[in-house]
């Protein structure tokens, strides 16, 4: 999983009260470096709670739960 820095400029500009809101390219290229670096230390091991998305294992990758 990692961090989308574009989809996250779009939805702040979206989301803002403010006429003609936007981030200058100084900024937006910014948090992409910061969010590139971001993913490539943190992206494999971030984990975030999503019931929207179901992701099907097959059956010989599935571990039995302890507390089953």
């Amino acid at each position: 999983m990692e961090i989308d820095a574009n989809q996250m400029l779009q939805q702040a500009e979206e989301d803002s009260d403010v006429e003609d809101f936007y981030f200058d390219d100084v900024a937006a290229k910014e948090l992409r470096e910061f969010v590139k670096q971001w993913n490539a230390k943190y992206a494999k091991s971030y984990y975030s709670w999503n019931d929207k998305v179901v992701i099907m294992l097959p059956p010989e990758y599935q571990k039995e739960r302890v507390n089953d």
